[in-house]
């Protein structure tokens, strides 16, 4: 977070303090390092004593090593019974509604947006949650994928990413927070 991807946000009080919030990103890079960064960023500098829940895929609680990583991070799979309860609790939940696809586009889509699946949104207005959309510009250069292996499916996850490089560019993350919906 300080060190390799420097992360800088922008606006970060438009988080809201209290009550529930989904926060929405775009997502990219060939792994969900954006997840973690904005996790990290939220939890560092966005308002004081928030836990901040990380939605992940439904298949990454099944890969190994992966899967520790992320529920140690705090990160929850992507149902609607955890997005209910946490919403329910007055919770904060990350969101990329790109999903897989975000960070599976490869280098010629990058910084196109996939099409979002709907299910955040639905939650928000159900639990009258605050949307703040954000954006996060850099995983995109620190994390290119030029091919990916659709097999993948034997572990669990869609494909597996065939990256640039072998560990991630030290890039500098931006993540830039709207005004609440």
């Amino acid at each position: 977070y300080d060190v390799w991807f420097r992360v800088r946000s922008v606006d970060i009080g438009n988080v809201p303090a209290t009550g529930p919030v989904v926060v929405a990103c775009n997502h990219s890079g060939y792994l969900p390092l954006d997840g973690i960064m904005v996790g990290s960023d939220l939890l560092r500098r966005g308002p004081r004593g928030r836990a901040v829940r990380v939605v992940i895929d439904h298949f990454v609680p099944n890969l190994p090593w992966v899967n520790l990583l992320f529920q140690r991070a705090g990160a929850v799979a992507g149902s609607r019974g955890n997005f209910h309860a946490i919403l329910e609790r007055g919770g904060l939940i990350v969101v990329f509604p790109e999903g897989t696809p975000g960070i599976g586009k490869g280098v010629r889509k990058r910084y196109q947006l996939q099409p979002f699946r709907e299910g955040f949104a639905e939650m928000a207005i159900r639990h009258r949650a605050a949307l703040v959309p954000a954006a996060v510009v850099g995983a995109e250069e620190a994390g290119a994928q030029i091919a990916r292996l659709d097999g993948g499916r034997l572990l669990g996850a869609p494909y597996l990413p065939i990256p640039a490089t072998p560990l991630p560019l030290p890039v500098r993350y931006h993540v830039f927070y709207g005004a609440p919906i």
